[in-house]
């Protein structure tokens, strides 16, 4: 799973740089705080299913390609 939450992790701070955004930004658009985000990106913790939503939401990207479950998926969200 550690590795699944890193994965993710790179995937969320990977979209949220191509859209030019801070951690900050995404922080205050999801409802949550930058610390939050900073801790995801890290991988040290795994967002709920319901900041899942709004991070892909937010991030406009699907849900599947943020979060795959199968951790040979490639690094790098791109929109669907």
């Amino acid at each position: 799973m550690d590795e699944l939450r890193r994965r993710w992790g790179a995937n969320v701070a990977t979209r949220r740089r191509a859209l030019h955004l801070t951690q900050r930004q995404l922080a205050t658009a999801c409802g949550v705080t930058q610390q939050s985000i900073s801790s995801i990106e890290r991988g040290e913790q795994g967002p709920s299913d319901r900041l899942k939503v709004q991070l892909a939401q937010c991030l406009e990207v699907s849900g599947s390609s943020l979060f795959p479950l199968e951790l040979g998926a490639m690094t790098g969200a791109t929109p669907s």
